[in-house]
Parts: structure tokens; C-alpha cells; sequence
């Protein structure tokens, strides 16, 4: 028994309508190949992930990741543009051992506006120990 899925000639992520004059009825394989030919002309992402779906090369977990991450970039994105910094009213508070960031007029007893620089004691060499990765051997160095 033959599959037959419902394909807008215009997708509706160009502005396709359901409209009955703007679906055709395909096989799953002519589905996944009509995507392709879309994905190829107008290089939408829409296009790629409906025929890696269809053709069974990534599946659904992947396509709905890609397209929430593809919705929320750049301009997509809601904080696109803005500081969440600004937005809440941040500043830098320190006492000179900690830098604390908090909401603007909220300045904690014994410290002052702005972060300083704090230092760390370096350490010393017996306390310094890394992986280090020497062609494919893996050595610990002391």
C-alpha cells in the first residue's frame, strides 16, 4: 500500500496557503525529494530538515531542536539587542574581597560601586597539576 502525504507547492513557511489549488498529493519518497529540490534552490532550512525527515536521515528530536535554535538567534532572539545588565538595573558592588551584582540603590553595607580587581595568590608548583596530551598519550603533570 502506497503512502501519500499532502505537499504545498508553496510551503507555508514562504507564504503557501492551504489553499486546495496549492497542495499536490505525493508519495513519501516524492515528498522527501520535492523538500530537497526547495532546499536546493532557495536554501531554506524549513526545506532541509522536512527532507532529512522525510528521507529518514535525521529524525524528529534533531528537527525540533534545530528549528527552536535557528528561531532564537540573531534578531529572533529576544534579548537580541539588549543588555540584560540595563534592563534590570545591575551594578557592581565590592568591598575589595567580593564583587556582588545587584539591582541599582541596593548598595550592601561596607561596599562601594564598581568591582575591583580581586588576586588570587598564585600557586605554587607542587600544588599545579594538568592532563597534558603529548601526540595520543595522555600525561599528568606535576
Amino acid at each position: 500500500m502506497t503512502i501519500y502525504h499532502k505537499h504545498h507547492i508553496i510551503p507555508r513557511h514562504m507564504g503557501g496557503t492551504d489553499d486546495p489549488d496549492n497542495i499536490i498529493k505525493l508519495t513519501v519518497e516524492e515528498h522527501a525529494l520535492a523538500h530537497k529540490k526547495l532546499y536546493e534552490q532557495y536554501g531554506k532550512i524549513e526545506d532541509k530538515l522536512a527532507w532529512q525527515g522525510l528521507a529518514g536521515i535525521v529524525g524528529k528530536e534533531e528537527i525540533i531542536y534545530t528549528l527552536m535554535s535557528v528561531n532564537n538567534t540573531g534578531e529572533n532572539n529576544p534579548m537580541f539587542g539588549k543588555s540584560a545588565i540595563k534592563e534590570n538595573n545591575l551594578k557592581w558592588y565590592t568591598n575589595g574581597e567580593e564583587n556582588v551584582y545587584l539591582p541599582a540603590g541596593t548598595q550592601p553595607d561596607g561596599y562601594k560601586n564598581g568591582r575591583s580587581n580581586l588576586k588570587r595568590r598564585p600557586a605554587s608548583a607542587e600544588t599545579v597539576s594538568a592532563d597534558v596530551i603529548c601526540g595520543n598519550e595522555r600525561k599528568n603533570i606535576k
